[in-house]
């Protein structure tokens, strides 16, 4: 029962993260869509395992990977980023990508 809540939890969570970045709300590679994705399809695949889909599972996983990944990626761009500036520009940099916001500069990219 627990591991079918998980999947339907996981399935809005992963819908209302694709309707954000729809609607320009959040940005496909910012922390929010991604952290999203990452619970999402944790719970999904928590699910699909408990009824023995493993096709889903596999999907999934991979879902699961690339949403780390980015993460990742954002989170190294930010801190090369971050060492080019003092403290409180590092802190505003890193606090930006973190709530959803796009620099300046990958905007330019």
């Amino acid at each position: 029962m627990l591991q079918e809540v998980a999947g339907w939890i996981g399935g809005v969570v992963m819908l209302v993260a694709y309707v954000m970045v729809s609607t320009h709300r959040t940005p496909s590679d910012g922390a929010t869509y991604q952290g999203m994705n990452v619970v999402g399809g944790i719970l999904l695949t928590v699910s699909a395992l408990h009824a023995g889909a493993f096709p889903n599972v596999g999907l999934n996983v991979f879902w699961i990977a690339a949403g780390l990944v980015t993460i990742g990626w954002n989170l190294r761009r930010r801190v090369q980023a971050a060492e080019s500036f003092d403290d409180a520009e590092a802190a505003t940099a890193l606090g930006a990508w973190s709530s959803g916001e796009t620099a300046e500069s990958d905007r330019a990219a």
